[in-house]
């Protein structure tokens, strides 16, 4: 007689802030699900980890856009099969919203035949626990009730913190977070300008009030090593235009600050600015010089130029295509008009890589021609992606006339990038739910020898 079949266990780890991931938090929910799986017999498997780590479950961020969600799904459409025991420390880990939203996370779960076990208390949800069992029920919704009123209670405490803050905002810094042309002093308690990197962002006005545009201001900065100011630890390799565009109408070049508050709306963080608080950075650009560059990006000239900050989709790999070389973006380019390309954005903006093109057209017809097929015979049929974004991808790429918004859109959906191999012709497709297929021949490799213009 065979032996009796273990059922598969899967853990769920969460914590809500990143400075978490320093201290015991992980190891201790990692060590609590092994010790589980084990003493009960339970297979812990390991192929499929949800992990949300520095992510908050108070406004259900976690469900909605975390690995929460994905484990949800995961359960709904059988890849976490029925019977299987989902591993939480506890249930405020899954859930710290109102008590009536948290509790249909855990009914969703238990309702598809998984149940959830707490390793806190060691407490088992099903469905026969929550519907049989009173203490069951009622220990569920207490300690969703507790988790949110704790999460209630610090939200705005924090918020009262701020609050006071921003009344002493001219007097004393709100914190030590600043632009990257000043610094803190913890001594003084005062922001000091970093006077090499004030002499950059300087020059960057000066080349603005001279008529250059943001793509010639880029790439003479990059093509002269100028070192970038802006991400801390991390930091960009290199100067981009939308960056450029956004620092020439910062006002924190003349000392304003523009504190936010943040909050959710439908699953999404919206920031509202709040009263402007003057003279909280020292300044490094003079009103009248801040004032020129605005009038000169807004004059019908300038306008007409178009925008670098989101521009329109223009071919169907925006936000997809790679260099297979350095990993940037591949964007499109054109020589006066005519033949459009595809080049890596550090070529184009003088920061490096090969200097190697592709012909647009030649990509875009391979898609078109070949992905269908692709689709069919490389993507698996056990995958998270549904099989209506695979449905309308087939459909996009057959219709007479490419929606490139629409194509794009859908591509995104289950790819995660492709690579362009600018030296041997090929595209290397990733997608989201692992693995790759690479297209041989895709287009005929391209070289040009003098600067590509502005698209």
């Amino acid at each position: 007689m065979s032996a009796k079949k273990r059922r598969r266990a899967f853990s769920y780890l969460r914590f809500s802030s990143p400075a978490q991931a320093k201290g015991d938090s992980f190891r201790r929910q990692t060590a609590l699900a092994a010790d589980y799986a084990r003493a009960h017999n339970l297979e812990l498997d390991e192929s499929l980890t949800f992990h949300d780590l520095g992510v908050s479950a108070y406004r259900g961020v976690n469900s909605e856009t975390g690995q929460l969600g994905t484990l949800l799904h995961a359960v709904q459409c059988g890849l976490i099969p029925k019977n299987s025991v989902i591993l939480v420390e506890s249930l405020d880990r899954i859930s710290r919203q109102a008590a009536r939203k948290a509790l249909r996370v855990i009914e969703s779960i238990v309702e598809s035949g998984v149940s959830v076990v707490t390793l806190n208390d060691g407490r088992e949800y099903t469905v026969e626990s929550l519907d049989n069992d009173p203490i069951s029920l009622l220990m569920a919704l207490l300690t969703f009730i507790r988790a949110n009123e704790e999460s209630v209670m610090k939200s705005q405490r924090l918020a009262a913190v701020w609050a006071a803050k921003r009344v002493t905002a001219s007097t004393r810094p709100m914190t030590s977070r600043c632009p990257g042309w000043v610094t803190f002093c913890v001594q003084s308690r005062r922001f000091i300008i970093l006077a090499e990197h004030a002499a950059i962002i300087r020059q960057i006005f000066d080349a603005a009030l001279a008529g250059d545009g943001i793509l010639s201001i880029t790439r003479s900065l990059n093509a002269n090593n100028v070192p970038t100011l802006f991400g801390g630890s991390r930091r960009a390799k290199y100067w981009q235009a939308p960056g450029i565009s956004l620092l020439l109408k910062n006002t924190a070049v003349l000392g304003t600050f523009t504190p936010h508050i943040s909050r959710q709306v439908n699953g999404k963080t919206v920031r509202t600015a709040l009263e402007p608080i003057l003279n909280y950075y020292p300044a490094v650009v003079s009103p009248d010089d801040f004032m020129r560059v605005q009038e000169t990006r807004i004059s019908p000239e300038n306008l007409a130029k178009g925008t670098w900050v989101n521009p329109p989709i223009r071919n169907i790999l925006a936000y997809l295509g790679q260099c297979s070389h350095c990993q940037s973006a591949m964007i499109i380019s054109s020589r006066s008009g005519k033949t459009r390309y595809l080049v890596c954005r550090k070529v184009y903006l003088k920061a490096g890589c090969q200097f190697r093109t592709v012909r647009y057209h030649e990509v875009e017809d391979t898609i078109k021609q070949r992905l269908h097929a692709v689709l069919i015979e490389s993507f698996p049929r056990k995958s998270l992606a549904t099989q209506a974004s695979l449905d309308r991808v087939k459909s996009l790429m057959a219709s007479p006339v490419l929606d490139l918004t629409a194509a794009n859109t859908a591509l995104r959906t289950i790819i995660k990038s492709v690579f362009i191999h600018p030296d041997d012709g090929k595209l290397s497709f990733n997608w989201k739910h692992g693995g790759t297929t690479v297209i041989e021949s895709a287009f005929v490799p391209t070289t040009i020898r003098h600067p590509i213009e502005k698209p």
